[in-house]
């Protein structure tokens, strides 16, 4: 009979390999990701995959194929992030005003030659591949506001310093409008607001603009926007009474969210979205569809994983001290929170139905590209500072 010193012995000699390995892993994963931000963003994206791959394998289970591949596309994306030389916008004069240049014309380029989909051009369709630029466009804007307002930090407080960073952002949401895309030209406004506010701007002076804007909006919505568009911002004040038309969506939304109680109907067992009831249930509703499937508890574990997420990139954003990184990390932040609000508060009726994607959950390429750089950058920065 075996003693135990000796099991002990053997126990050591065989787990020697196997603990390097997982050593090098834990090494690898510490070096190159926050694990707060890597396992909250993987656990929802999970979650998005569990419940899209049993909507998905009654349509075509290529789809759940395409969704794992996504997956890896994001680990990479984050290495790429990981890697990505941000400094290059503070350092060069060039290369900020040539990617707004580039952002103008992509957005420009979809108004000529992009194929509609869903009523908008805000796709290039190249053969399988639907590329949409807007979440690319709106990495580019928060790094060419950080520079902007790099370069006038000690003139900060003079109203001339707001002029040209409101204009630059407006350009950029005229246009994406134009596609149409009002949830993409929401997130932009969103995402310019909240980084030209954390910059240091006078209050006054902003709040002053934003009234001209607001005057403006009025105006416009009198004389200048379509009655179809009317009644789609204001159908979720009563989409019982656009049923047949534009509140239909958050209708069967809202179905789709109650129907799920506490715990939810079970995993493939969402009648409203694996039925066809709930349209776009993979991407714009797929915040409805998770809940109607895992329910109130879900819906916790969800939206608790999200506050983390936004709790640590919020940690990491106080505790950076470079005037630069700080506005790229608050630009990445609010990119983040723009997203995970307008979509929640689409899919609970709280908000105009707009096609905005939840982030790491949502069906699709674009924006889960974009996110694993996001995520990447902003880890990359908390490493060279040190904050994490």
């Amino acid at each position: 009979m075996i003693s135990i010193n000796k099991y002990i012995l053997l126990l050591k000699q065989y787990a020697v390999v196997p603990s390097a390995i997982v050593g090098l892993i834990y090494n690898f994963l510490k070096e190159y990701f926050d694990g707060v931000l890597f396992l909250s963003a993987v656990t929802l994206f999970l979650f998005g995959f569990i419940t899209n791959s049993t909507l998905f394998f009654t349509d075509s289970s290529t789809l759940v194929i395409k969704h794992g591949v996504f997956f890896f596309v994001f680990l990479l994306t984050i290495m790429l992030g990981r890697v990505f030389p941000h400094n290059i916008f503070r350092q060069s004069n060039l290369v900020s005003p040539l990617a707004y240049t580039l952002a103008c014309v992509a957005l420009v380029s979809l108004l000529f030659f992009a194929t509609p989909l869903n009523g908008a051009r805000g796709w290039f369709v190249l053969g399988p591949i639907a590329i949409q630029p807007i979440d690319m466009v709106a990495l580019t804007l928060i790094f060419v506001l950080a520079r902007y307002f790099m370069l006038r930090h000690v003139y900060i407080k003079r109203i001339q310093v707001l002029i040209p960073p409101l204009c630059m952002s407006l350009f950029l949401v005229l246009l994406v409008l134009l596609q149409p895309d009002l949830g993409g030209a929401v997130v932009l406004l969103g995402i310019a607001i909240i980084v030209i506010i954390y910059s240091g701007v006078s209050l006054k002076h902003f709040f002053s603009l934003v009234s001209i804007g607001i005057v403006t909006a009025v105006i416009l919505w009198h004389t200048g926007l379509p009655a179809y568009q009317k009644e789609r911002l204001v159908a979720f004040l009563d989409p019982y009474t656009y049923i047949d038309s534009t509140g239909y969506n958050t209708y069967q939304s809202l179905i789709a969210i109650g129907s799920g109680g506490l715990f939810g109907k079970g995993i493939g067992e969402g009648d409203q979205s694996k039925l066809g009831f709930l349209p776009f249930h993979e991407s714009d509703f797929i915040f409805a569809s998770f809940s109607e499937e895992w329910g109130f508890i879900g819906v916790l574990l969800c939206l608790s994983l999200f506050f983390i997420f936004l709790l640590r990139l919020g940690i990491i954003v106080y505790k950076s001290s470079n005037t630069y990184d700080a506005l790229i990390l608050i630009g990445i932040w609010a990119y983040f929170f723009m997203h995970i609000f307008i979509h929640i508060g689409v899919n609970i009726g709280w908000l105009p139905v707009t096609g905005i994607t939840l982030p790491f959950m949502s069906y699709g390429g674009s924006h889960i590209v974009v996110e694993g750089i996001a995520i990447g950058i902003a880890t990359r920065i908390a490493k060279s500072e040190r904050l994490i």
